[in-house]
């Protein structure tokens, strides 16, 4: 078998000879012609590479050499296979192709693909031959999506009885992965608060936990973006809580989103209503010719709660029964806080009335406040003398 890559031509001498007498030598060469039998060599049997998303061409990812056994041939020729994956040969060297862009987090991840070697036969017509260098280039991750927040997770209502809890989860989400999409919560206080101080903060109102006081009664968890209430509410104090969360994830340099939470605070009936003058109102005087339907006196009574915690409604009672504009009681409360005389008072029939005015608000439960109260009748003019013996007659 020839191979023109180990030798090139046989000289030799052929000579020709009968019994007696030998030819003269004659030098013969027997040229072995090149054919293209040979691919191409690389220097290594595959590649594995991994370049960040934001790489952008020409960078220059390997460098590799192909050898071609067969001696004749003419330099070999590199490209990728399949032409469609985003990188080029510049002569022997990977690149990344113009106008490239890679995305970890909506697009490919990995390329596999082949770097071919062609050899260039110098012979006309020669077939040519190549190798293939399987590889893989993977695409890493850099930090470049901000955190988002869920809207939807930044507004609660809390009623003003709640006790320290647990009581919502503020949500963000990072389209990056590994590290870049960890994430961690802090809260920035109101200005109002932000004075205050807390044990670990930063100084700027920052912080992982919240500072837990009354001005300021919630904390959040670090890693979980848990919101726990760790103070009471009070409705009558404050109505709303408007305050800055950070969700800042792990990458470097950092990035990082701010949502605002708003949370309502929900009255509930922990007020009693009080009377305010309840000294004045303890005894009152009527002359018992008063007119029917005067008010008597304003009942000033308040209620610290809203809404439908703090509507009263006034009652008066005898011995904690409710009696209404009766001879026994000839008084009635309105609704806007006035004793009313409703039935006709008569000294001669009963000097004074002794009652309790009891004031609701309309909470459930509902609440009360009552205070005692003497309504002392004062006698006028109004009977004629009357003889109560027969008559009798006699002369002086």
């Amino acid at each position: 078998t020839l191979d023109y890559e180990t030798i090139t031509s046989y000289p030799f001498q052929i000579i020709v000879s009968n019994e007696e007498l030998d030819s003269e030598p004659a030098l013969v060469r027997i040229n072995v012609i090149n054919e293209n039998d040979l691919h191409p060599q690389f220097n290594r049997s595959s590649f594995n590479l991994s370049i960040f998303e934001s790489t952008t061409s020409p960078y220059r990812l390997l460098t590799v050499m192909a050898t071609d056994p067969d001696m004749a041939n003419g330099p070999i020729t590199y490209s990728v296979d399949p032409s469609s994956v985003p990188f080029i040969m510049d002569s022997n060297t990977l690149v990344v192709a113009n106008q490239s862009m890679f995305d970890y987090d909506a697009g490919v991840r990995v390329y596999r693909f082949n770097i071919t070697a062609t050899d260039s036969p110098t012979r006309p017509n020669g077939i040519t031959l190549t190798t293939y260098l399987p590889g893989e280039v993977y695409i890493l991750d850099v930090n470049d999506n901000a955190p988002e927040f869920d809207i939807n997770s930044l507004n609660y209502t809390l009623r003003e009885d709640e006790i320290e809890m647990v009581f919502g989860m503020v949500e963000a989400m990072d389209d990056d992965s590994g590290v870049n999409m960890q994430l961690m919560y802090s809260i920035t206080l109101p200005d109002e608060c932000s004075m205050i101080g807390s044990a670990g903060g930063s100084g700027d109102g920052q912080m992982a936990n919240g500072f837990c006081s009354r001005c300021f009664p919630f904390t959040i968890s670090a890693s979980t973006g848990n919101l726990s209430l760790c103070a009471g509410l009070d409705y009558e104090t404050t109505q709303r809580y408007r305050f800055q969360v950070v969700a800042a994830d792990m990458g470097s340099p950092p990035m990082s989103a701010t949502g605002t939470v708003y949370i309502t605070v929900e009255d509930v009936n922990d007020n009693s209503p009080m009377i305010i003058n309840r000294l004045s109102i303890q005894s009152i005087s009527l002359m018992e010719n008063e007119t029917l339907l005067t008010p008597v006196v304003f009942i000033n009574a308040t209620d610290a709660d809203s809404d439908e915690n703090s509507q009263l409604v006034y009652e008066t009672r005898i011995s904690g029964n409710y009696i209404n504009c009766t001879d026994e009681l000839p008084f009635y409360a309105n609704d806007n806080g006035y004793l009313i005389l409703c039935r006709n008072l008569d000294y001669e029939t009963t000097t004074s009335y002794t009652f309790d005015i009891v004031v609701f608000d309309s909470g459930v439960p509902a609440r009360n406040d009552t205070a005692s109260v003497t309504v002392t009748v004062i006698n006028i003019n109004d009977n004629m003398p009357v003889i109560t013996s027969n008559a009798s007659s006699s002369v002086l």
